[in-house]
């Protein structure tokens, strides 16, 4: 349950960061309302972080022993209540970089990019140490020991393609083209654009459709929605012949 509120939480903010990006990205007409969207954006894909980081931690733990059960309200007031304060801040003390010209995001020439930069290479440090901790791990069980080379090899691609969604690291390429608006950078933009477009659909398909407890959970409850159409179905045509008769 924990798990999948994590993962909730995390498409959430990542869908509306993504839904207001796209559709309000280009509102400069309006100053205020330009920089209303720059700063929600900024808590968003920050929230979108913290709970990158939490992803990790909660993966850290399915392979450690004796940890402490967390809780979904302490996490969200870190997720939540520290991106508000880190955003906060920035805002504040960087008010005039929010917003641009071109486009409602952080200005690139500005402090305010390096402090949403920071929060990414930190988060995506801590990324790769898990993503090499879980791996190593998962290499070591006695399962993945028995296989050949080739089966290792699948498993290891299959495990990397759910672990890396969670765990944000397409990320890196988008900073990389936040810095700079050059040509040279263009293949990191369509990587990232791709990548982080995708990032929601593998959420849902590795860690929703594919987890057997939801598959069970969706089946229990198609079935009993087909059985109460057919009972109503059932019970509407008995009274019509009733009536009838």
């Amino acid at each position: 349950m924990l798990k999948i509120q994590i993962h909730m939480n995390l498409a959430i903010c990542t869908a509306l960061g993504q839904i207001i990006f796209l559709t309000l990205a280009e509102a400069t007409e309006n100053r205020a309302l330009c920089k209303g969207v720059t700063v929600t954006l900024h808590y968003l894909f920050t929230s979108a972080l913290a709970w990158t980081m939490i992803e990790g931690v909660s993966l850290y733990r399915t392979t450690a022993v004796g940890s402490k059960a967390l809780r979904i309200g302490w996490l969200s007031l870190i997720a939540y209540g520290g991106s508000f304060v880190v955003v906060g801040v920035s805002f504040g003390v960087l008010f005039d970089t929010y917003g641009t010209s071109a486009f409602c995001w952080l200005h690139v020439g500005d402090n305010s990019i390096y402090i949403f930069a920071g929060c990414v290479y930190a988060t995506e440090m801590f990324s790769v140490t898990v993503l090499w901790f879980v791996m190593r791990t998962f290499r070591s069980l006695k399962a993945n020991k028995k296989k050949d080379e080739i089966d290792k090899i699948k498993a290891t691609a299959r495990a990397l393609c759910i672990l890396l969604p969670i765990l944000g690291l397409t990320w890196i390429a988008g900073t990389i083209t936040s810095f700079t608006q050059s040509d040279a950078v263009i293949c990191f933009q369509y990587i990232f654009i791709i990548c982080f477009s995708l990032q929601g659909v593998s959420i849902l398909v590795f860690h929703c459709l594919l987890v057997p407890d939801v598959k069970t959970a969706l089946k229990l409850r198609l079935g009993r929605r087909v059985a109460d159409s057919t009972w109503a179905s059932s019970k509407s045509s008995k009274s019509t012949a009733t009536s009838n008769f």
